[in-house]
Formats: C-alpha cells, sequence, structure tokens
C-alpha cells in the first residue's frame, strides 16, 4: 500500500517568487537550508538568496575568489559555510558571511559531486577519485582512488559506506575507514547518473544504479553481495531515481517516462506515467512526483492515482534541470537552463 497523498494544496502552486538577480548562465546545482538557498551556475559564480523574499544574500565570486570555471556542485554545512566545486578542480570552502573563500587544491580534475555531514564532507572528481576532508581543519583525511581508470561522476555515501558511479559504468563499493574497495564491478554501458540507497526499517540494504546510454537499473543487495534486479527499464537516460517508505521505486528519463517498481514484488512494474517532454531531473515526497522537463515545464503528479496534478512553466529559455521539494512542502525551488530560480509556494 502506497502511503496517502498529502502534499499540500494538490491543485499547484498559489503563486511564485523569482530568485532575483538571475545568474549569467544556466544554473548547474543548488542547495538548502533553513531559508537560504545557494546555486552555481556556468557563470562562474554563486548567489546566496532568502527564500522568503527571493532577494540575493551576496554573490560569491570575485576578482580574487571563486572559481575560474563552471560551479558545478555545492553543499550548505551547519555553520552555514559554504562547499563548492567547479571544473576548474578547485574546492571553495566559502566563509559564513562576506565573499572571501579558502581554496582547496587536491583534485587535478573537474569537480563531481560534494556530500558534507557534521564533521566531515567528501568529494569526487574526473581525477578517478574521492576524497575525504575535515570540517574544521580542511584537512584531507583519506582518498578513495585505484578502482575507476576514469571520472568519478556520481557517489553517495551512508556511515563508513561510499558508494561510486564512473562515466564508464564501473560501480565501486569502499569503506571510507580503510579507503579500501569493498566491491567493483562493471554494471552500465556508459554512464552511471544516479545512485540511491533504499532503506528498510532497520538498515540501509539496497544500492540502486541507473544509466545514461543503456536506460539500464540495476539494484544490489549489500546482504547477499549480490545484484538482484538487471534490467533495461527506459529507452532513454536516467535522470530521476527515487524511493519512498512503501518500498516503491520511482524512476524519469529522457524517453518522456515516469515509472513505478514494487521492491517486495521482485522489482515489477506497478505504473508508467507520460511527461510532455524528455525528463531531467525530479524529486519525490511520499506519493507525490515532481519532474522537471527539458521543455521547460515542471509536472507534479499522485503516485496513489497516476494522474497528473498540474503543471507549471518554470525555464523561459531551455530545461529545467533542479528540482527540491523542502520539507515542509510548501514550496518547490526549480532551476535550469535560463539562469533563473524559482520558488512555487503553495498553501
Amino acid at each position: 500500500m502506497m502511503n496517502s497523498f498529502n502534499f499540500n494544496n494538490s491543485n499547484g502552486p498559489v503563486s511564485d517568487i523569482v530568485l532575483s538577480p538571475e545568474h549569467g548562465g544556466p544554473i548547474l546545482c543548488m542547495d538548502t537550508k533553513n531559508e537560504i538557498i545557494v546555486t552555481g551556475s556556468t557563470d562562474h559564480g554563486l548567489r546566496l538568496y532568502n527564500l522568503s523574499t527571493g532577494k540575493q544574500l551576496r554573490e560569491l565570486y570575485n576578482k580574487q575568489y571563486g572559481h575560474t570555471e563552471w560551479v558545478t556542485c555545492v553543499s550548505i554545512l551547519n555553520d552555514m559555510r559554504i562547499i563548492s566545486g567547479g571544473m576548474d578542480s578547485n574546492i571553495c570552502v566559502w566563509e559564513a558571511k562576506g565573499v572571501k573563500c579558502r581554496f582547496i587544491k587536491e583534485h587535478t580534475g573537474s569537480i563531481s559531486k560534494v556530500i558534507s555531514d557534521d564533521s566531515i564532507f567528501m568529494t569526487s572528481s574526473y581525477d578517478t577519485t574521492i576524497r575525504i576532508f575535515d570540517n574544521s581543519s580542511l584537512d584531507c583525511l583519506g582518498i578513495l582512488k585505484g578502482a575507476h581508470k576514469g571520472p568519478v561522476v556520481d557517489f553517495e555515501w551512508r556511515n563508513s559506506l561510499c558508494v561510486s558511479g564512473g562515466r564508464d559504468g564501473t560501480f565501486g563499493i569502499w569503506d571510507i575507514n580503510t579507503g579500501q574497495p569493498i566491491q567493483f564491478k562493471n554494471l552500465h554501458n556508459g554512464q552511471i547518473n544516479k545512485i540511491k540507497f533504499h532503506d528498510d526499517d532497520i538498515d540501509t540494504n539496497l544500492i540502486l544504479t541507473v544509466g545514461s546510454n543503456d536506460g539500464v537499473m540495476n539494484v544490489f543487495d549489500m546482504r547477499t553481495n549480490n545484484i538482484i534486479f538487471s534490467n533495461k527499464i527506459h529507452n532513454g537516460s536516467i535522470n530521476l531515481i527515487d524511493t519512498n517508505y512503501s518500498n516503491m521505486i520511482i524512476t524519469g528519463s529522457a524517453d518522456k517516462s515516469i515509472k513505478i517498481f514494487d521492491i517486495t514484488k521482485s522489482f515489477k512494474q506497478i505504473a508508467q506515467m507520460k511527461t510532455t517532454d524528455s525528463i531531467l531531473c525530479g524529486d519525490v515526497n511520499n506519493s507525490f512526483i515532481a519532474v522537471g522537463c527539458i521543455d521547460g515545464n515542471m509536472l507534479a503528479y499522485n503516485m496513489d492515482t497516476l494522474e497528473c496534478l498540474f503543471g507549471y512553466g518554470c525555464e523561459s529559455n531551455g530545461g529545467v534541470k533542479l528540482i527540491k521539494i523542502l520539507p515542509d512542502k510548501k514550496k518547490i525551488i526549480t532551476a535550469g537552463d535560463s539562469g533563473q530560480g524559482l520558488q512555487l509556494l503553495f498553501n
């Protein structure tokens, strides 16, 4: 049984707030904390906005500090410092106030992702490595390397476990305490687009991967250390994979479809929903699904009834590349090719 649909005002947003001023190029990454959102762009800069007003608090870029190339990933620490990574291979750790950062030059290739918690943060790179840093000292505590022979494009991390995906389709499971790979496999014909952990009521037991070129979803069971599902499920790049507490897997693809799979029924596909164009991104909250499409529309679906609840034109120039449903379920943040961030407000 799926969770009941409970997103506020399923008829659509009551208003929107434009994040102002906009970037000078497409937005590639964003993160939120409390009433703050930070976005990073191809214009080499980051912008902090107040979500209550939509107004910019400050721009993280000047001649002395910041990235010299596209900003590809960003994370807000609990103390409100901001970590950003760019195609210039630099990691910038920005002060909580002002426009000043400390450069970390440990990587030798573009930074593809950053994840942080209370004490450490981790970064992946096209230089084939993942690196672990102390939040306070910013010292490098460890390096995961030697398994991937090409760019690491995605990773997820829980406790001492890290799972990584390569542009060449390779998949690694690491113990970050030892820095050694526990498992290493070639899972996809082409880039691993997304990695997702799925938890049961006790612990993390499944690792899901989806591909860019092959349309394949793989499910790795950590209890048996085996791949228990591997099938081509879409005819295009899979750009969304998520799960909910009802043991459903939700995928969205460039083939203009959303599909739902039941974990308890051996990953049987139980539903499919069509979209107006290729899906570039998405987010899931219980039975509410929001996807961003290449035509600039955001579409919202009720997984219980399989109906499209509403659509909203979020991008005037290009596609919606980023979507975030905020925990209070009263705001959805979108961003993409226009460089203009947008928040949709619900009652």
